[in-house]
């Protein structure tokens, strides 16, 4: 795993990004750590106020809901992961690079994308959780992706439909 991409490094960014204290800092991390192992409905903000270390009323003093907790959780990883690293990271190994086919460059496209879930296992994991539950969530997602990634993917597809697929 790339150093600067390990999920401490990312929290540490987030924090001076957005002037966290550390006990948000101690909520996000105890919220991403019992959302993926739970799901966000079967966790309760008193276990994410006892693992951080904080009481319960400090969750909600930071985050008036769960779900603006979630979504907190879930921004970076919405917007700044997936548009910074999935979008942009993307278009620089899959698409700015040269394929000499198409299965050259879904095989780097598949090998990609399997590299950014094993560095945002737990964001993966809870964002795939909630999703189907969180609409302003997925239209986020479409967004990134229609504003973002489609344009580039687009063409690169262009390009091999025009060769035949070579």
């Amino acid at each position: 795993m790339n150093e600067e991409n390990t999920p401490e490094n990312k929290m540490k960014k987030m924090q001076q990004d957005k002037n966290l204290t550390p006990k948000q800092v101690d909520i996000l991390h105890a919220a991403i750590e019992l959302f993926a192992k739970k799901g966000y409905f079967n966790t309760s903000t008193s276990e994410i106020a006892k693992l951080a270390g904080v009481a319960e009323g400090t969750i909600f003093r930071h985050y008036r809901t769960k779900k603006e907790l979630l979504k907190a959780v879930l921004a970076p990883a919405i917007v700044d992961f997936t548009a910074t690293y999935f979008v942009e990271q993307f278009i620089e190994e899959a698409v700015h690079t040269s394929h000499k086919n198409m299965r050259s460059f879904l095989d780097v496209f598949i090998r990609n994308r399997f590299a950014f879930a094993a560095e945002n296992t737990p964001a993966v994991r809870i964002l795939l959780q909630e999703l189907a539950f969180h609409p302003d969530m997925q239209a986020i997602i479409k967004h990134v992706f229609k504003t973002k990634m489609y344009p580039q993917l687009n063409k690169v597809l262009t390009y091999f439909k025009e060769r035949g697929g070579n």
